[in-house]
């Protein structure tokens, strides 16, 4: 029985992968509780020649190659063939502590959870600025988990049961920035049993040129913007309480926030560009019913660069 199935796309990360894959081929219980799921996403560099020396005849090992086609299918192809009990997506230029995979069983062990929260570190030894109001091994409903605190999207900081996984349905968005912006308030929302761990187990690698800090910053924007409407699909779809939906709009008008994040760093073409697919109604409601007043001058700010359409929404 696999308790543990990790799951690492790889992909233009050769100064960083062998760090990633020994820190976990290294860590206490890997050999008898885990297989380690590596998905070449069409790397052109030496990354996989790096992984291969590493893995070779490892029995809990497997490899899969395929071409490019972005982080999300990535993850999707490793989630499809791991037998693991519980998942969890590692990125291939991050780290995990030493102990990370003892600490993460145990609580599972224990808990029985839809869903692990754990914490992590950056690679400069900073903590995150964002407060997380959930208790050390207190199991929450995800939509508890959702609303004590404002989550973090990076699905790295989570593990979840294999099962629950698949039987939620979920998937990865294809060719989008931020699909975890989209993916783990999902993710969260239907599980009843959500735990965090507060113990640092990853590593947030802080590196120019990764996926969060290319100069695309026209991409970042509309890719938010989808964000924005398929989470507003699945409120519409999933959110019947007034709470329920007042929590997932919270998710909506942080995407709106980071809509106007990348939107400032553009030139006035594309700034315009950007305007002109903001959902008047849409961002406004979202808005007012999750209760981030602050995000209004944000649109207004947006909308100055087209003319405002107000419309039935």
């Amino acid at each position: 029985m696999i308790s543990l199935s990790i799951v690492v796309p790889v992909y233009k990360v050769e100064p960083f992968i062998e760090k990633c894959i020994k820190s976990i081929l290294e860590n206490r219980f890997f050999d008898t509780h885990c297989e380690l799921v590596i998905v070449d996403d069409g790397s052109p560099d030496r990354s996989m020649e790096i992984v291969e020396s590493l893995c070779d005849a490892l029995p809990n090992v497997t490899l899969v190659h395929q071409p490019n086609q972005g982080l999300g299918v990535a993850r999707n192809t490793g989630e499809s063939i791991a037998k693991g009990e519980y998942l969890w997506f590692v990125d291939s230029d991050d780290w995990l502590l030493a102990g990370a995979i003892e600490k993460i069983l145990t609580i599972i062990t224990e808990t029985k959870p839809d869903i692990v929260n754990i914490d992590y570190v950056m690679s400069d030894t900073s903590h995150s600025a964002v407060i997380n109001n959930a208790e050390n091994g207190i199991i929450y409903t995800g939509l508890t988990y959702l609303s004590i605190s404002c989550v973090q999207n990076p699905v790295q900081y989570y593990v979840f049961r294999t099962n629950y996984y698949r039987d939620s349905g979920l998937q990865f968005e294809k060719d989008i920035y931020h699909e975890d912006s989209l993916f783990t308030p999902i993710a969260l929302f239907h599980a009843l049993r959500v735990v965090r761990l507060m113990d640092d187990c990853y590593v947030y690698n802080l590196r120019e040129g990764s996926i969060m800090t290319s100069g695309n910053n026209l991409k970042h924007a509309f890719d938010m913007i989808t964000v924005s409407r398929k989470l507003e699909a699945f409120r519409l779809l999933h959110a019947i309480e007034s709470e329920h939906s007042r929590i997932i709009s919270r998710y909506i008008a942080l995407a709106i926030g980071s809509v106007f994040y990348y939107w400032k760093r553009l030139g006035q073409e594309d700034r315009h560009r950007v305007s002109s697919c903001i959902d008047n109604w849409l961002f406004l409601k979202s808005i007012y019913r999750s209760r981030n007043i602050k995000y209004l001058i944000h649109i207004a700010i947006m909308l100055v660069y087209r003319p405002l359409k107000l419309g039935k929404g």
